[in-house]
């Protein structure tokens, strides 16, 4: 006679979608197999080298123990993926959200990193780095990798305050693409290199659902500088910014689209004839498209839209 005991972890009937037809104890298999352990009406399987019993109506199963079954854990062979597991750059989605490698950050400790330089500096090429709400006070810098940085409650409850002595985000030489989304970016004050809150250089970028105020620029761009970057600059609202040319945002450069946003109460403080858009500066053939401009200044040319074709 063989005795064989199922490896259950816990007092419920681990690896089936129990019933009414389930329950613990001894079963008679046969004239001489007894298995002790989930007993529940169907057919003997065997799978991994122990034996479970699998409903004849393919019911999910929890084949790995960790407490979620085949219908919604996305690796039911690894007890390490879940939902709601720990993510780790390892390229796999560890936690069955469908994104791969998203790390964390949150000021209160719960997150991998407490802030978002951190993961920056640390986090492999082509991350996903999700940001708890808060406020945080950083200067940010992302050169010569790709990277996606988003908040998880938007621009309204996550917020980058700059130091005042630089530009809040620095986006330089990123071969692949860099994207934004969802921040109120504030207190940006470039350093003669232009973009309050964003200055990107030779770039690809999507700066997307942020919300860009109070920066300045003593050149271009007081909410942000474009300098021949490419890609998109959508869904965004520059207000209350400030700068010598491009008070919202100044663009240089034949390769970005930068349409949808909201560009208001900005102002360019410049004097000269061949300078000014308060709302935007344009040097290039980027596209402009389906923008808002409103209460934008100038003391020179174009209150909203300066156009520089020289």
């Amino acid at each position: 006679m063989t005795i064989k005991q199922f490896p259950g972890k816990s007092p419920k009937c681990r690896g089936f979608r129990t019933s009414a037809s389930a329950r613990r104890g001894w079963l008679l298999l046969g004239p001489v197999v007894l298995t002790f352990g989930c007993i529940e009406t169907g057919k003997l399987a065997v799978s991994n080298d122990y034996q479970y019993l699998d409903d004849t109506d393919n019911s999910p199963v929890d084949l790995d123990y960790d407490g979620f079954y085949s219908d919604e854990d996305c690796d039911d062979t690894n007890p390490a993926i879940y939902p709601g597991a720990y993510e780790v750059s390892d390229g796999v989605d560890n936690d069955c959200d469908g994104t791969i490698d998203e790390v964390i950050v949150c000021k209160d400790g719960t997150g991998k990193y407490p802030e978002i330089q951190d993961a920056i500096d640390n986090e492999p090429a082509d991350a996903t780095i999700e940001v708890c709400p808060g406020t945080y006070n950083e200067d940010l810098q992302i050169k010569t990798k790709g990277l996606t940085i988003k908040s998880t409650g938007g621009a309204a409850s996550t917020t980058i305050s700059g130091s005042g002595t630089g530009s809040t985000w620095v986006v330089e030489n990123s071969a692949s693409q860099v994207t934004i989304d969802g921040f109120t970016i504030i207190n940006g004050k470039d350093n003669g290199y232009g973009g309050g809150g964003l200055r990107c250089t030779n770039s690809i970028v999507s700066i997307q659902n942020n919300s860009f105020s109070n920066n300045s620029s003593t050149t271009y761009g007081g909410g942000a500088m474009f300098n021949a970057c490419s890609g998109d600059v959508s869904g965004n609202e520059f207000a209350f910014n400030t700068a010598l040319d491009g008070g919202g945002l100044a663009v240089g450069g034949d390769w970005l689209e930068v349409d949808s946003n909201n560009i208001h109460h900005n102002d360019s403080t410049t004097t000269v004839d061949y300078g000014g858009g308060g709302g935007l500066y344009l040097s290039g053939n980027s596209t402009i498209a389906d923008n808002e401009f409103v209460n934008n200044t100038t003391q020179a040319s174009g209150g909203g839209i300066y156009v520089n074709q020289g």
